[in-house]
């Protein structure tokens, strides 16, 4: 016993001094992402008392982020001229992201195969920090990992003509740059880091962007978009920015309008959004937390950004996240989403995806929850889980109902409770679709 103690403290030791030699590369607290938005000092309070007025601002600061997209139509005529010449050499695109910008690269790549080039619905890949899985909950023992970002790249059989665009919100995502390193080493073509935070600010923050932003090998971009509305959740106007700029320049192969008309409709869209009667039901969400009861997401058309969005409520409120089916002791989420039209749960993870899904296989080496097939369908998405939760204890109060059609988000919502509630709303988009 005395042996076996002696043993582990030796091992905490180590892990102790490896933090004090490398901690002060993750103390991001000076990067422009990381610090409060000053406009939105008030937030909070404008929440409790003008709800109104605490969506205008959102929109007014996602909006004005969104901006910094035309002042970069350089690179965003050379990553698109790129993109083509890729495709055209009969190569892969790899989009490749952490967390949220991880989130979002499944987005584009669902996207793209909704809308590909001819023949090339396979041609972009998109992968993130735990696979698929990571889609519902994040997996913070993968991030911080830059050889499993260069296994899964590998994995997923990147190769020679390859393109990977790196897509990392801060620009020193261990996992992304794990992959991107990779990336310069197996394909003649030139990486692209894409980040928001400006690169002076980054290299002196971190030696791993540093490196990164000095390779030869790699083109870096900055979309330099300043603080979030909200401290640190980096899912906001980070992430919409990135998405926007990499799914401009695919658009334009698929439709051949020109990128920068591609960015000025997305901005007039934008403006012309009504979020109005979205006070309503974000008053009967909050509404529905604060009694304990449980909401039910229901989309065929937009499951995969009703999920991103879904999923990322979790750490950003210290909700519950989605529970496993496959697990009978985990806490019930107060939300969920289900599928219409979905036999079951592959059905609906197709559904979602626009393909099959792909798990992550870590190496035996790295202590990880359950990531595989298995793990990921006990996510059960698919037709009746109103009722399935409702057997297990979480009957549905709050129904909400949302597709796209023809470049229009429509909802809407009821509720179970005496003098049941229900209306349509449409909101204009400025989707890639």
């Amino acid at each position: 016993m005395v042996k076996t103690f002696s043993l582990a403290t030796e091992s905490t030791r180590a892990r102790v001094q490896q933090f004090i030699e490398t901690g002060s590369q993750f103390r991001l607290g000076g990067l422009p992402t990381e610090a409060p938005h000053p406009a939105a000092s008030e937030l909070a309070e404008l929440a409790h008392h003008d709800l109104p007025r605490a969506i205008q601002l959102f929109k007014d600061i996602e909006q004005s982020a969104l901006e910094v997209v035309l002042t970069q139509l350089d690179a965003a005529h050379e990553l698109t001229a790129t993109l083509r010449r890729v495709f055209q050499d009969g190569h892969r695109v790899f989009l490749c992201g952490c967390g949220a910008t991880g989130r979002l690269a499944l987005v584009l790549e669902s996207v793209w195969r909704e809308q590909p080039l001819s023949g090339k619905r396979e041609d972009v890949v998109a992968f993130t920090a735990g696979g698929d899985f990571a889609l519902v909950r994040s997996l913070g023992i993968f991030e911080d990992r830059p050889e499993l970002g260069a296994k899964h790249l590998l994995d997923l059989g990147f190769g020679e003509g390859d393109l990977l665009i790196a897509i990392t919100e801060g620009g020193e995502t261990s996992f992304v740059l794990g992959a991107l390193e990779k990336a310069t080493q197996k394909s003649r073509e030139k990486a692209w880091l894409l980040f928001c935070n400006p690169i002076d600010v980054l290299v002196r923050t971190t030696d791993r962007s540093k490196v990164a932003i000095e390779n030869p090998r790699v083109r870096p971009l900055a979309l330099e978009t300043g603080p979030m509305i909200l401290a640190g959740s980096t899912r906001l106007q980070a992430s919409s920015v990135l998405m926007a700029f990499v799914g401009g320049c695919l658009r334009e192969l698929v439709t051949g309008e020109k990128v920068e008309w591609i960015f000025s409709q997305l901005l007039d869209r934008v403006s012309q959004i009504d979020l109005g009667p979205c006070a309503r039901l974000i008053d009967l969400e909050a509404q529905a937390h604060l009694d304990s009861t449980y909401t039910l997401h229901r989309s065929r058309t937009a499951s995969i950004g009703v999920l991103t969005d879904t999923t990322e409520r979790a750490p950003t409120f210290s909700l519950a996240p989605f529970e496993n089916s496959r697990d009978s002791q985990s806490i019930l989420s107060r939300t969920y989403l289900e599928v219409p039209g979905t036999r079951d749960s592959l059905s609906a993870w197709t559904q979602i995806l626009g393909r099959a899904p792909r798990p992550f296989h870590p190496p035996r080496s790295v202590q990880s929850p359950a990531i595989d097939m298995d793990a990921l369908l006990g996510f059960d998405f698919s037709s009746g889980a109103k009722e399935r939760r409702a057997a297990r204890g979480a009957p549905t109060e709050l129904t909400i109902d949302i597709e796209f059609e023809t470049g229009i988000l429509g909802f809407h919502y009821s509720t179970n409770s005496a003098g049941d509630a229900s209306r349509d709303y449409v909101v204009p988009t400025g989707t890639i679709s």
